[in-house]
């Protein structure tokens, strides 16, 4: 007759698999701890191997669990470092960090560049441009893609800055946030912008009954009406200065600045930053601003991701303008927004921290 395996566990070695069999998070841990303590509870290896777990296993490879166990302990039940099935790469490349990097500079850039006639990557694209996937099948080819977290994934809108500039323009404006840093006092910076929002309200998420129709974004009736916000928000105390008007020309753009200037009287330069709408470079506007002391900064072009009050909008959309319900009372509407942007009137660290000025 073949020899039984009797197995005999002190109270600590018992408390220890129980816990494994339990709550240990790898199924393969647990079917072994569980396999381990029936035999020792008297049950034949044989039996526990055929009838005693959820997949039928061989009466060796329950013996075998039995074994390693007596070794090694629980240590002996782990599955080792290097066991398994080997992804099947080139002979150069004698790892998947090495294989991922020569796969992820390919899909990075356009087919066309490889004198493939396709706007972007498809399988057999991949197995035509790298020579140690060709000869292999396609689902082959999706396997090695996905070891190498190479994923079929849905595209993301992009914005690419085309200024020349971009860098240039970075550092200048570094350069002023760092004399406004040692000197607050004599010197300011202001990211400013401007905005155009509607009597109706834009659509957007909100909470509502499951099921439902709701939430509405009603449109009211009439012409959809709309107001110009100007905005320029200071990068040391987070005081947001703001006007509401019909429209933004020129000449209500130089009163707004004469405005913005009175309001830091103390300042002896006021660095404004902004982007590169071309009425702010107005040869009248310059003129006007030839003896102020504001001096403007233009933002690289086609680059919102630079000014931070693109930011202040958001939160004032999210706040005020999604889903409202306003739509039929247009002056209660552009109240209701001069209440929000007058809140930061005096300065907020919330608000920087929301655009990502943390204050010094």
């Amino acid at each position: 007759m073949p020899k039984r395996y009797r197995i005999e566990l002190t109270s600590e070695q018992r408390l220890a698999l129980e816990r494994v069999r339990d709550m240990d998070p790898r199924p393969y841990m647990r079917e072994r701890a569980a396999a381990i303590l029936k035999v020792a509870d008297g049950q034949s290896a044989r039996r526990v191997a055929q009838y005693g777990l959820l997949k039928r296993r061989d009466k060796n490879t329950v013996c075998s669990w039995i074994r390693q166990y007596l070794d090694k302990g629980l240590e002996g039940l782990k599955i080792q470092p290097g066991r398994g099935r080997k992804p099947a790469f080139s002979p150069q490349h004698t790892d998947p960090e090495s294989a991922a990097a020569e796969l992820q500079e390919i899909v990075h850039r356009s087919p066309r560049l490889y004198g493939l006639n396709r706007s972007r990557w498809w399988l057999d694209g991949l197995r035509q441009q790298v020579s140690w996937l060709q000869g292999r099948s396609l689902p082959g080819v999706y396997q090695i893609c996905r070891r190498l977290r190479i994923r079929y994934k849905r595209g993301r809108q992009y914005i690419h800055s085309p200024d020349p500039e971009y860098n240039e323009k970075m550092e200048v404006l570094q350069a002023i946030r760092e004399l406004v840093a040692a000197e607050p006092e004599r010197f300011v910076l202001l990211y400013e912008d401007e905005l155009t929002y509607y009597r109706r309200p834009t659509v957007a998420q909100g909470y509502a009954v499951q099921g439902s129709d709701e939430p509405y974004a009603s449109q009211g009736l009439g012409v959809n009406r709309c107001q110009r916000i100007a905005a320029s928000m200071d990068v040391v105390s987070g005081k947001l200065f703001s006007w509401q008007r019909r429209r933004f020309d020129r000449w209500t753009l130089i009163r707004y600045y004469q405005a913005l200037e009175a309001a830091y009287p103390e300042a002896e330069l006021i660095f404004v930053a902004q982007d590169n709408w071309p009425v702010h470079f107005h040869e009248d506007v310059l003129t006007a601003l030839a003896t102020s002391k504001i001096v403007l900064v233009p933002l690289p072009t086609y680059a919102p991701w630079t000014n931070p009050v693109e930011k202040v909008w958001r939160k004032l959309y999210q706040e005020v303008l999604h889903l409202h319900d306003f739509v039929d009372r247009w002056d209660e509407l552009k109240g209701e927004v001069d209440r929000w942007l007058n809140q930061f009137a005096d300065g907020s660290t919330s608000l920087l921290r929301y655009v990502g000025l943390c204050p010094n």
